[in-house]
């Protein structure tokens, strides 16, 4: 059941989940005949998924593929090093060592980790060896450390509880507390101008978040937005995706599209194509408009992070953002393709 739902959330996750499975199984019955083992690994390698060859990426896909750093370990500095491998250490003496307090299945799943942790390493170190791999990075062999992090954490809790907090109270407040200002603090460099705690509200004293929810309440729910494709890294916007917040449809963006491409490769081109489309969208005029609802008819409306763009009808103009109409724009019989949007 455990499995079922998670397939239904995230169907890389289960394909980890089930390797995991098999190797507590093999842990399990590694005092017996490889012939019995078979049946599982067959099972195992059966879930990997067809269509990956060795090539280098190239075209869009390759600038897609870049763009996602963290799945490449050469591009992690030592202490994303030490994070990854100091848990694996501590799981391991957590295998070996009969703790007081804890269940066989404690040591089992300590154990376990290990060679997760260090077959996804492995894979990990192997896609970054070439670009020959460049096609199976969307495996993202490093995902698994989400999930021995979090076994880690737990156990790491259990202990910290059977050892101190039942005989300390204070024990538990002592850890939790500065572990929460700590990571209060640590979130305002990311969200600097959003709220910490945010509530349901039809306004927001962020100026982006703002203008998303009077789309929201205010613009047909079949609306099509066209939006610049660079608006993740628009100072004030605190990394607030379009979609989620507006509930509406958008073009592509560069930077959270990116990461969908990285997984499917047929996207590439299109993703592209629409990036380049809304480059630079927030200094766009008539004319720019004009052409891009021309190459993209279901575009009906755009917000732009500055001023309103002259002969526009823009019902909302708040807070150095606007909300435009582009089916009000004067229809023309032939629009020539703006400078630099051409590739």
């Amino acid at each position: 059941m455990t499995v079922l739902l998670t397939a239904a959330i995230h169907p890389q996750m289960t394909a980890y989940l089930i390797v995991l499975t098999g190797i507590l199984w093999l842990l399990e019955h590694g005092n017996k005949k490889v012939g019995k083992q078979e049946p599982v690994l067959a099972a195992i390698a059966g879930l990997l998924p067809g269509g990956f060859h060795l090539a280098a990426a190239t075209g869009p896909y390759r600038e897609a593929l870049y763009s996602r750093h963290y799945a490449f370990l050469y591009d992690w500095s030592w202490d994303d090093w030490i994070w990854m491998l100091a848990p694996l250490a501590v799981l391991a003496w957590f295998g070996k060592s009969k703790l007081r307090g804890t269940l066989p299945g404690f040591a089992r799943l300590s154990a376990a980790m290990v060679p997760f942790g260090l077959l996804s390493l492995a894979g990990g170190l192997l896609i970054s060896s070439s670009h020959s791999f460049d096609m199976f990075a969307r495996l993202q062999p490093l995902r698994p450390f989400h999930l021995i992090i979090l076994v880690f954490m737990l156990l790491l809790g259990g202990l910290i509880g059977e050892y101190t907090a039942k005989r300390h109270s204070w024990v538990a407040a002592a850890i939790i507390v500065p572990l929460a200002l700590g990571m209060s603090y640590l979130s305002h460099e990311p969200y600097p101008n959003s709220p910490q705690v945010e509530f349901p509200s039809a306004t927001s004293s962020n100026a982006w978040v703002n203008a998303l929810l009077w789309v929201r309440e205010n613009t047909p729910q079949d609306a099509v937005f066209a939006v610049d494709s660079h608006y993740f890294l628009d100072a004030g916007g605190d990394l607030h995706g379009f979609r989620a917040i507006s509930e509406r449809s958008s073009l592509a963006d560069y930077q959270k599209d990116g990461g969908v491409v990285f997984l499917f490769p047929t996207l590439a081109g299109e993703w592209k194509q629409m990036s380049n489309a809304t480059y630079g969208l927030n200094h766009f005029q008539a004319p720019e408009f004009r052409w891009l609802q021309q190459q993209y008819p279901a575009v009906s409306w755009t917000i732009v992070h500055g001023a309103a763009p002259k002969e526009m009808n823009c019902p909302y103009q708040q807070r150095g953002y606007a909300v435009c109409r582009l089916e009000d724009l004067p229809p023309q019989q032939r629009i020539e393709v703006p400078q630099g949007m051409a590739n």
